[in-house]
């Protein structure tokens, strides 16, 4: 049990409880408020210290890259559209721990595919402390991981296979969410399962990979009648689509804002986050792309 004293204390919801104290036990968070105590409690003088929840990266290649070997372990390139593949399966909890997370406050990543497929698979949630994966597996179907980036056709282009272009991209998206729901419920393969499911009944939100502007309107025009919840992944280009966005009241994951080639080749503007935050979108970062780095280590990013 563990008592922590007098710090500011931010909820996660933009409240911030000045001179607050936390009591934990175990997993669970027994009390939040001021001038706590507890007899049993081993206290933790926080005065002066700003106290956060575990922070997520939502979207992360990390735990499935394959160290050492040459091939990541989220990027099925047999087919553009793969949505039943399952994110839990390709998670190395060596890999995860070797990053050590947890000792800059990154308390679960996202294992999510890569950019390379247009429907690329399930999103599932873990731990970065070390433990066993049994007991560090938050949640699996967390998210289906989709792409309308130039990462699809060039992945699929140079073997003379749809899709080769921007609009072969959209049109295959478009064909395939009306493939799934036109079959019959009972004759539905396991792709077209989970697509309806996400799609129609919502069972899980919607991570979609979009980093320029067209992209961007394309993929928002695309789903403009869609009501499952919409996350943009690696949006570099979000505040040129601004109206957009808001009106649509999508999620932004933004891409790694230390890379700033990217940032340089997409003109990020960061000064238009504001106008996100008081129009109430969700608002994520992600500190790791795939940028072909086989050993991504945060340290320099968050410590």
């Amino acid at each position: 049990m563990y008592l922590i004293k007098n710090g500011n204390v931010h909820v996660g919801n933009g409240a911030v409880l000045s001179g607050c104290d936390i009591l934990t036990e175990g997993k669970t968070i027994k009390a939040v408020g001021r001038g706590l105590s507890e007899s049993d409690a081993q206290v933790i003088d926080a005065t002066g210290c700003e106290v956060f929840p575990g922070f997520i990266d939502p979207v992360s290649s990390i735990g499935a890259m394959g160290i050492p070997g040459r091939y990541f372990d989220n990027d099925e390139r047999t087919n553009p559209i793969t949505p039943e593949m399952n994110l839990r399966y390709s998670i190395d909890p060596d890999e995860v721990n070797r990053q050590e997370f947890y000792k800059s406050g990154i308390t679960a990543i996202g294992a999510a595919p890569t950019n390379n497929n247009l429907m690329g698979g399930q999103i599932a949630v873990c731990k970065t402390a070390p433990q066993k994966m049994g007991e560090r597996l938050v949640k699996e179907h967390a998210g289906l991981k989709c792409s309308v980036t130039s990462s699809v056709k060039e992945t699929y282009g140079a073997n003379s296979q749809v899709p080769m272009t921007k609009m072969g991209i959209f049109h295959l998206f478009a064909e395939t969410l009306r493939a799934a729901r036109e079959a019959e419920e009972e004759k539905r393969t396991d792709k077209q399962k989970v697509i309806t499911d996400v799609f129609d009944k919502e069972s899980m939100p919607l991570f979609a990979a979009a980093s320029t502007k067209n992209e961007i309107d394309g993929l928002l025009h695309l789903l403009k009648d869609e009501k499952v919840q919409i996350n943009l992944v690696d949006a570099f280009c979000f505040a040129d689509s601004l109206k957009q966005i808001k009106e649509k009241k999508v999620g932004i994951i933004l891409g790694n804002v230390n890379n700033m080639s990217q940032i340089a080749k997409n003109g990020m503007d960061l000064s238009k986050l504001n106008d996100l935050v008081e129009n109430g979108t969700r608002l994520h970062l992600r500190t790791h792309a795939e940028d072909g780095l086989k050993d991504a280590k945060y340290l320099s990013g968050v410590r």
